[in-house]
């Protein structure tokens, strides 16, 4: 069965067979479209023991479908795909994805220069003084 298709498409079906056994990834990542969508989106991921269960099954599935294609008949972005697990797209020109990326990256410097633990001291400080300011003040008067 798995020398009848790519490496490509059996990520294809096994993604969409995963992302469809649980509605809330469907839902957050919109992954699918139209009805099947929708319907998705009216669902509930079950956290339960079946479910889990059903879960390490379906991994333990497409593992074993994974390991039954032949390395030798792979391109070199296939082996890689197979032998982590993921997906993989080689860049036709991979000094343009590192400019890229770092242009990204320069538009969120300021969020990226300061720690994240000095951030968030900041946020909680600034609620404190809002939380502070917005109290009820009870004033005596003599009378």
């Amino acid at each position: 069965m798995a020398a009848e298709r790519s490496l490509a498409d059996f990520f294809r079906g096994f993604t969409d067979e995963w992302v469809r056994g649980n509605p809330n990834q469907a839902a957050a990542t919109r992954y699918f479209s139209g009805e099947e969508q929708a319907a998705l989106e009216r669902q509930l991921t079950p956290e339960t023991r079946a479910y889990r269960h059903a879960r390490v099954e379906l991994a333990k599935k497409g593992l074993a479908e994974l390991a039954k294609f032949d390395p030798s008949h792979m391109t070199h972005d296939e082996r890689i795909s197979a032998e982590t697990g993921l997906p993989v797209a080689m860049a036709e020109s991979p000094l343009t994805c590192v400019a890229v990326g770092s242009g990204r990256a320069l538009t969120h410097f300021d969020h990226m220069s300061r720690p994240a633990s000095r951030h968030r001291f900041r946020l909680a400080r600034r609620r404190a003084r809002s939380a502070a300011r917005s109290r009820v003040r009870v004033v005596k008067t003599r009378g």
